[in-house]
């Protein structure tokens, strides 16, 4: 489950630094699918990377 947070936190963020990247180099407007992309896989993976902490973690004794 940590890989596939990981995996999801990291196209969010890599999708982040393609629509600055795109409005910088080529001075137009970055595609659709890259907000979308955005908005949702980055706070997706973070929510599943910490549902992994919490339910992978020690129990209290």
């Amino acid at each position: 489950m940590l890989y596939v947070a990981l995996a999801f936190f990291a196209a969010g963020v890599l999708s982040i630094v393609a629509i600055f990247g795109i409005r910088l180099i080529a001075d137009r407007d970055p595609a659709g699918w890259l907000y979308l992309v955005a908005m949702g896989a980055t706070p997706f993976g973070f929510v599943l990377a910490f549902a992994y902490v919490l339910f992978s973690g020690r129990r209290a004794r």
